[in-house]
This record gives structure tokens, C-alpha cells and sequence, in this order.
């Protein structure tokens, strides 16, 4: 710091320099405060349920907002609300229902799109001000298997496959191959890594070679895979399989090694 303070940093203070905030924004964003506060803490529930529909794949869940009594929400005149997984395309407004206490279907999903997350969206009843925000609430009747179908949806294909596998066997402590190992681009060639074009083999030889950390995220990968396995195409190959029970097999006989 020179002779001059902070230079140009600084400057001098203006009193009354900003115009005065309107008293009407300022009590209309205390409302949405209020509002967001009475949410946020008012016990709020999601309840999903299966449903039987023409388009069971797609559409397999109904959720529900329940609120276990009246929310006011005073002042408020326009509330909607929709799971972030699904976007504000898929928003139903739920302003009535919350002030009656009663639930509020939020529309049907795929297993995919289920989520504790709700965003909402709201304005004053005079349309001064507006407020977006999310809040995590309680979920009921969330099925055992969302996670692995969340886990088959983004594993979809062989090359999502080998390129998930790579990370899991890339280098701790190193986010520079991790990054080049997560990029597309693994094409016509699955068995060859992103970072030095050595074969997947050798790092998974590697891996056992390390203790095996490594490859008991491989085996859980392959376990959760599997249990999802009636849904969709197999993301993964045939002849990994064959490799793999050898592996398994050596991360076994590593472990009880470890064991005696």
C-alpha cells in the first residue's frame, strides 16, 4: 500500500449517493422472505407412488407434494413448484393447494427423474418482486433400485462403459488424467485409456498391483450394473466379463492373502 491508501480502490463517501429502495419492493420481497421461511420450515413432503400407464417405462412414478396442514402465504400471488430434475417446463403451480393443506400431484416421471430436490417459484400479489430457489424435503416411497437405474442411465452404452472404468482406474491425486480419461472420444478403440494410450489391461494390473482399491470400485460397478440388468441393453461387454472374472478371482485370493 503507497502513499495514497488503496488508490483508486478507494474514493470518497457521497452521502444519499443511491436513490432511496421503494417502499413497496421492499415490503413485497419481506413477503416472498417470509414466504420462502414458511416453506422451508413448514414440514413439507414428497410422496411418490408407482403407477400403472401405457407408457410404464417413461412415466412410472406420480409424486406428490404434501403439506401436513395449511401453509398462509401471505401476500404471495403466484407459487409453482417442480423437481430440478425435470426443469421448470414440467412446473405446477401449488399455491392453492399448500394454503388448503391439501397435496398437489406434481406430475408422473421416469425412476430417473425422482428426487428429493423442489424448486419453486413465486411472486408477490402484486408483482413487485419474484424469488426462485430450491429446498431438499423428505421423500416417501423412494424405490431401492432409483439408484442403479440412475447408474444404468448414465452408464448407457460400451463406451460410457470403458470410459467410467478408466476414471475409477485413473491415478489418484491426478485431475489432469482423470480429465483427459472422462472426454469422449474413445471410439472404435474401448481397450486403450485416454491418458497414454497403454492397454486397460496394464492398468488393471497395475491397480492389483497396488493393493486392488481400485478394482473393488470396478467390482461394485459391475455388481451394481448387474442388478440392473433388466432394464435397457448391457453396457457391459462380453469379453470384459471374461476378463474380469479372472480379476475377481486374483482381487480374492489378494484379499484373503491380506486376511491370514
Amino acid at each position: 500500500m503507497g502513499d495514497e491508501g488503496f488508490g483508486r480502490l478507494t474514493r470518497g463517501f457521497v452521502a444519499n449517493e443511491l436513490d432511496p429502495a421503494d417502499p413497496a419492493i421492499v415490503t413485497a420481497e419481506a413477503l416472498l422472505d417470509d414466504a420462502r421461511r414458511a416453506l422451508c420450515r413448514g414440514e413439507l413432503r414428497l410422496r411418490c407412488e408407482r403407477i400403472g400407464s401405457e407408457d410404464a417405462e417413461e412415466h412410472a412414478w406420480r409424486v406428490w407434494l404434501d403439506p401436513p396442514k395449511s401453509v398462509p402465504l401471505k401476500g404471495i400471488g403466484s407459487l409453482s413448484a417442480w423437481p430440478i430434475t425435470r426443469g421448470d417446463g414440467h412446473s405446477r403451480d401449488v399455491l392453492s393447494g399448500l394454503r388448503s393443506g391439501v397435496s398437489v400431484d406434481l406430475g408422473s416421471m421416469p425412476i430417473v427423474d425422482l428426487t428429493r430436490f423442489l424448486a419453486f417459484r413465486m411472486t408477490d400479489e402484486n408483482e413487485r418482486a419474484s424469488e426462485l430457489f430450491s429446498t431438499g424435503l423428505i421423500m416417501e416411497g423412494l424405490p431401492a433400485e432409483r439408484h442403479v437405474a440412475v447408474l444404468r442411465w448414465v452408464i448407457d452404452s460400451r463406451d460410457a462403459f470403458f470410459r467410467y472404468l478408466r476414471l475409477l482406474l485413473s491415478e489418484f491425486g491426478d485431475p489432469f488424467s482423470s480429465a483427459l480419461v472422462a472426454q469422449e472420444g474413445a471410439g472404435d478403440q474401448p481397450w486403450v485409456t485416454a491418458a497414454d494410450d497403454a492397454p486397460l489391461l496394464e492398468d488393471m494390473v497395475r491397480a492389483l498391483c497396488r493393493g486392488g482399491e481400485q478394482l473393488h470400485a470396478v467390482d461394485q460397478l459391475v455388481t451394481r450394473l448387474d442388478a440392473g440388468s433388466g432394464s435397457g441393453a448391457d453396457p457391459v461387454p462380453a469379453e470384459f466379463r471374461v476378463l474380469w472374472d479372472a480379476f475377481r478371482v486374483a482381487l480374492q485370493d489378494e484379499d484373503s492373502g491380506h486376511d491370514g
